[in-house]
């Protein structure tokens, strides 16, 4: 008779096991729908807010904004606008830095995010765990229930690192900023997985029954294999060999998940996955589906942009006469070594491709590649709009005839590209050969990102340090043409760029100077160049610097002295820079900016409106901004009596 209730109890147990297993699951999963539906619902009365402000603003100029003091004593009406600064300041700026042999920056909301879904993964694994008999955490419940946890979350893993995923077209969230997500999601399944394999082992040791199971070897196999790729992604590994994380990611990637996916089809495994309810191949091959569209979505990208001609029938180098009717990836590229730690490359503009300022696409040049093609991302330092022309909405046909220059036209696509190794590497030692006539295919595949609208905002400032100037000097030229058009309530722009070498100001200097003379009146614009190297303290006063140009010239061109074309190229650009510099709203400056009091000083002047700021640059640049940003700036009290309401807007410097 005990025997009898004993087999019972087990029985009983074994049903409230199986049906756990199979449940829990599938309940991880709505709350994490649940979760994106909030995001989403939370963008859509953002964007709503948004529309709402501009119009509002657009329509009426109210005495705050139109320079009177800030008011002395609090308002209630400014009670709801102080709540959202306050969220601002602590969720997205307060920051806790941690250095393990390199530096990582973890904001409020990315802390939050990373424990509330660890508290949930685990909720759902070790809660109700107690057995029939009373044992609390019985290793039966947990480590069954363990494995099909981690292997439902393969899916969400493998849409958080897609580019085009349904995520991102939800919530609003770039691709770059939910692949956080992505490692912080496989680092916890990680922890799952092994979890599991420590309660197999606890439950049945070394029984040889165990041991000669066929499924065994292959959820060992997963598992080392998922342990190799959080090894490999780790940031300090990534920054130094990128391209060796990438081809090692791909290969242990498709180990993981397909061991799990064949644990369904092994003869030991099937009689465990009826008796458990449950199959790993439910969640693994949505995995491989998920990742078989984005393909899909970037090969069909790639082959329409290929396969039409470029928006412009003639070469990107204006000094080229010849017709070029070829596809846009036969279209010769063109190549420009600004300094030998940047590089311009100018590639064509496909026919019907269309982008946002800030926007990212990713290149692949195979002649550029050791194995397999290698697609690299790039941000887009061209606006898809003639500067200056007031029919800037014109059609594409209409455009190419309007327009030359590649950094203002919008027949080309210009990246600034900076020089490490590997693949960058290789770029820049294609400009030994012939820059302007580079024998070799560009593919692109884009656009990526999801910049932000800075046309409701009052005074706007664009931070950048070094290349990340490819993301605000797009911001800025948008910024101005809307103001032009009328659809911007900006009236007051600060552009800062930090740089180590005074040569790159050739990056930006015949677009700055173009837009600079044919902006609105209505808008302010400052733009304040920070020159960091070692030397600037030859840097010149306002009044001199066209002689510092034309002094230094034999300096800035002396390694081309053999090249009689290099040193006119050179020679124009020194005095395209030297214009740039002439004009009133420039300056030229020694050191790094002192972001602090710029911001300050900017978030005063806007007397009760909106400021925007964005920010692009090293991790330091990035941190101080933060800092900058906190509550004596825009905090509860500063808007309470009228100040400023700010909102910031971080793009991350670099890829790994």
């Amino acid at each position: 008779m005990a025997a009898s209730t004993n087999a019972d109890s087990v029985s009983a147990d074994q049903a409230i096991r199986r049906q756990r297993t199979h449940t829990y699951p599938i309940q991880v999963w709505y709350f994490l729908v649940w979760v994106i539906f909030l995001v989403a619902v939370l963008r859509l009365a953002s964007r709503f807010h948004s529309k709402y402000a501009r119009g509002r603003r657009s329509g009426n100029t109210n005495s705050e904004a139109n320079g009177s003091s800030p008011s002395l004593s609090p308002h209630l009406r400014h009670i709801p606008l102080a709540i959202v600064n306050t969220y601002r300041i602590i969720v997205v700026r307060w920051a806790v830095q941690i250095n393990i042999g390199t530096s990582y920056t973890l904001n409020v909301a990315e802390v939050a995010v990373t424990l509330a879904y660890i508290i949930a993964i685990f909720t759902w694994t070790l809660i109700n765990t107690t057995n029939l008999e009373g044992q609390r955490f019985d290793p039966r419940y947990w480590c069954n229930r363990a494995g099909p946890i981690a292997a439902s979350q393969f899916p969400l893993i493998t849409a958080l690192a897609s580019k085009n995923n349904i995520i991102s077209l939800f919530t609003g969230v770039g691709y770059d900023k939910l692949n956080y997500l992505h490692r912080m999601a496989a680092r916890v399944v990680f922890v799952l997985l092994w979890t599991h394999a420590a309660g197999k082992f606890t439950l049945n040791g070394v029984a040889p029954e165990f041991w000669s199971t066929t499924w065994l070897p292959m959820g060992i196999t997963a598992v080392i294999a998922l342990s190799l790729l959080v090894l490999v992604s780790l940031r300090p590994i990534r920054a130094k060999s990128y391209e060796l994380f990438f081809w090692l990611h791909a290969a242990l990637v498709l180990r993981s998940p397909s061991s799990w996916g064949l644990l369904s089809y092994a003869p030991v495994q099937t009689n465990f996955a009826v008796m458990m309810g449950f199959s790993f191949q439910t969640y693994v091959w949505p995995s491989f589906v998920i990742w078989g569209f984005d393909r899909l979505i970037r090969l069909l990208r790639v082959l329409i942009f290929t396969l039409s001609p470029p928006l412009a029938d003639q070469q990107p180098n204006p000094e080229s006469h010849h017709q070029d009717t070829r596809s846009s990836i036969m279209a010769t590229p063109e190549l420009e070594l600004v300094s030998p730690d940047i590089i311009r490359l100018t590639v064509p503009r496909p026919r019907h491709f269309h982008w946002s300022p800030g926007q990212n696409i990713f290149l692949t040049i195979p002649k550029l590649t050791r194995l397999l093609p290698e697609a690299h991302p790039f941000t887009i330092a061209t606006v898809e709009c003639n500067l200056g022309d007031p029919e800037s909405n014109s059609t594409e046909d209409e455009s190419v005839e309007k327009s030359t220059d590649n950094l203002d036209s919008n027949l080309n696509l210009v990246f600034f590209i900076n020089v490490r190794s590997g693949f960058t590497k290789r770029l820049a030692d294609q400009t030994s050969v012939d820059a302007k006539n580079i024998n070799m295919k560009v593919f692109v595949d884009g656009p990526y990102g999801s910049p932000p609208d800075l046309r409701v905002f009052d005074s706007c400032v664009l931070l950048a340090g070094g290349t990340g100037v490819s993301y605000t000097l797009p911001l800025f030229l948008n910024l101005v043409e809307e103001v032009r058009k009328g659809t911007s309530s900006c009236r007051n722009l600060v552009f800062v760029w930090s740089i180590r070498d005074i040569r790159h100001i050739t990056l930006i200097s015949p677009t700055i100077t173009k837009v600079l003379r044919t902006a609105p009146p209505t808008l302010e614009i400052d733009i304040r160049i920070h020159v960091t190297q070692h030397d600037s303290g030859s840097i010149p006063s306002q009044r001199s610097r066209s002689t510092f140009f034309s002094e230094n010239h034999e300096i800035s061109t002396s390694s081309h002295q053999r090249d009689p074309e290099k040193v006119v190229i050179s020679e124009l650009s020194d005095k395209q820079a030297s214009s740039m510099l002439d004009l009133s709203a420039v300056s030229l400056i020694s050191g790094r900016p002192n972001i602090p009091d710029i911001l300050k000083e900017e978030a005063d002047a806007v007397r009760g409106g909106r400021m925007g700021v964005s920010v692009c640059g090293s991790n330091s640049m990035i941190h101080s901004t933060r800092s900058a940003l906190g509550m004596n700036v825009s905090g509860p009290a500063a808007v309470m009596k009228g100040g400023a309401s700010v909102s910031l807007f971080v793009e991350v410097f670099g890829y790994a």
